[in-house]
């Protein structure tokens, strides 16, 4: 029997860098928010059948609001996420875990700050999470990595080919990221983690799978990146 693929898009957090009035994921992108610019990105994928969205509950309504007046399809729900990027996917998986999912079913988590979609990355995303069982995005760094054992000196530099910048999407097999997260809060190291790849690895100790990724697929982060996110698009029109 197939594999259920479905998403898990992230955007429980405030954005205090990017200021405003509203989180970052109102501000418009062109002539949509952000939020429904990732959302309906992401929905264009055929192979994803279903895309459950974490929200900052403060802004439950207006994520709600966004979602029905752009009638986003395939959002089967919204559900309230935590203090810190982990809880909130903690919070995610809870909710989905009541849905009677397989643990062979295949979970994306994209970060929603991150509209840029790549189909290909997505489609490589869920081959390599069906094989490996866990799957992350990431490219080279094209800047040399410099480790300080105090912040004012050099300890010593690492090698370039073997340094990643971790992006999203990041894919699971859902038996697998439930597990981590799982063992990580047991062992109360959760709060130690920003990134799901991380957890695999290094809490479950599984292999991860590196996904290449795309030095277009910017995160939105600071006021000026809507703009050269609109400039990425036009290039790849």
């Amino acid at each position: 029997m197939a594999r259920k693929r479905i998403a898990l898009v992230l955007f429980g957090g405030v954005g205090e860098r990017f200021g405003g009035d509203e989180p970052k994921q109102f501000s418009y992108l062109g002539d949509q928010p952000m939020m429904a610019e990732t959302l309906q990105n992401l929905a264009k994928i055929a192979s994803i059948e279903d895309i459950y969205v974490v929200s900052s509950p403060a802004w439950m309504k207006r994520t709600e609001e966004v979602i029905r007046l752009k009638r986003l399809p395939k959002i089967r729900a919204i559900i309230p996420g935590g203090k810190t990027r982990a809880e909130s996917v903690g919070l995610g998986l809870s909710y989905l875990t009541k849905l009677s999912l397989e643990a062979e079913d295949l979970l994306l988590i994209q970060d929603g700050d991150r509209p840029y979609i790549d189909p290909e990355i997505v489609e490589e995303n869920f081959k390599a999470a069906e094989k490996v069982g866990a799957a992350v995005t990431a490219v080279v760094s094209s800047d040399s990595v410099i480790f300080s054992p105090n912040g004012l000196t050099v300890g010593g530099y690492r090698p370039r080919k073997q340094i990643y910048l971790a992006q999203t999407p990041q894919t699971f097999r859902f038996g697998i990221i439930v597990a981590a997260h799982n063992l990580a809060k047991k062992k109360h190291v959760l709060g130690d983690y920003t990134d799901d790849g991380a957890l695999v690895s290094e809490v479950l100790k599984k292999p991860v799978a590196i996904v290449p990724g795309d030095k277009w697929n910017i995160k939105i982060t600071e006021k000026g990146d809507e703009e050269l996110y609109l400039a990425i698009k036009g290039m790849k029109k």
